[in-house]
């Protein structure tokens, strides 16, 4: 989405799955967008993506922690879903990354809300969560998290993004709210 909204950006994609990065190549290169797709993993990244300074980091990484629940049969969805290198080290890999005022993003279970406070570094400046309620009258069940490498600390908490909208859906003929089709199908940032 980013890379539809933004003239000319230059975007650099890191996955730790070789099959899947050449997938996203595959995604990239279809829909004419200028990414490129190391394989490495966050704990031990690529030289070349170490220090590189960018605006901003997005990240999804590994959500659940080893041992609870039942892991996914598929090797390829285990590794993309259960935690083999700490939030901790996600999160200090993107802040190596980031300019000196650049924007970590990340998406987590909103149980890992406070292991991701707690994982910032002590320089980072502006800190924003958006919960994510599956409906209105449901809990967060994921947290849109934000915080920016330097600057003065401060916290927000911005108003939920609530994805399923069931009063509008026979009217519009979508599952989803307003807010989301636009993200969705349209490619519109998240208030953020």
């Amino acid at each position: 989405c980013l890379c539809r909204r933004v003239t000319g950006l230059s975007a650099t994609g890191l996955e730790t799955q070789p099959d899947y990065a050449a997938l996203a190549t595959k995604n990239f290169n279809l829909n004419d967008v200028r990414c490129k797709v190391v394989v490495g993993c966050v704990d031990n990244p690529p030289p070349d993506l170490a220090r590189c300074g960018f605006d901003h980091v997005f990240a999804n990484p590994p959500y659940r922690i080893p041992g609870e629940g039942i892991a996914p049969a598929d090797m390829g969805k285990r590794v993309a879903e259960v935690e083999s290198v700490p939030l901790a080290s996600w999160i200090e890999c993107a802040f190596e990354m980031l300019s000196g005022s650049g924007w970590l993003t990340m998406i987590l279970p909103t149980t890992r809300f406070l292991d991701f406070l707690a994982a910032i570094p002590g320089r980072t400046g502006a800190i924003r969560a958006r919960p994510v309620y599956p409906k209105e009258d449901s809990t967060s069940n994921r947290m849109l998290v934000r915080a920016q490498a330097g600057g003065k600390r401060r916290f927000e908490m911005v108003s939920p993004l609530i994805v399923h909208d069931n009063v509008q859906q026979a009217s519009r003929g979508t599952p989803y709210t307003e807010e989301c089709e636009g993200i969705l199908r349209r490619a519109n940032a998240i208030r953020f």
